[in-house]
């Protein structure tokens, strides 16, 4: 199962309008394969160049998991999306000792759980913002003054 798509020509409101890259996380990632609110944004997200770290797989997995246990995906449709992930439109990247340790960093200065803060992490090594529809995780960055700005929501 490959992400649905919408029209290139839809409108630019989305994080995506700008044409950098983007760091997303399984908020956003997931909603390429469930239709729920903010799938179309999440959708637009897909005409950028993406990136997150290595956990997201393990995440997405997880996720799905739930959504399968929820009646909203069949399991095959889960297991195609598991097993197709790494090819996907997400660049990986490996957590490796000084991202965590920025991202434990970031979790204690803003009380989040260091797993979200990976996402926040690799956006700062790598320049990028990051696009959740987590708006815990947005108020929680937005709170702590060298990080207000770095995450928009869908």
């Amino acid at each position: 199962m490959t992400p649905a798509r919408v029209p290139a020509s839809s409108p630019a409101s989305s994080p995506a309008s700008s044409p950098g890259l983007l760091v997303v996380d399984t908020s956003v990632a997931l909603k390429w394969f469930l239709e729920e609110e903010g799938t179309e944004a999440a959708l637009r997200c897909l005409d950028a160049p993406l990136a997150a770290p290595a956990l997201m797989a393990v995440e997405m997995a997880n996720a799905l998991w739930a959504a399968t246990r929820r009646g909203r995906l069949d399991a095959s449709d889960a297991e195609g999306i598991v097993a197709g992930f790494g090819a996907g439109p997400v660049r990986l990247h490996p957590e490796d000792d000084a991202l965590r340790a920025d991202a434990l960093g970031l979790a204690l200065r803003m009380g989040h759980p260091v797993y979200d803060c990976l996402y926040l992490a690799l956006a700062r090594r790598l320049g990028a913002c990051v696009v959740t529809a987590d708006a815990r995780l947005a108020r929680a960055a937005d709170a702590v003054a060298d990080m207000a700005g770095l995450v928009r929501t869908l």
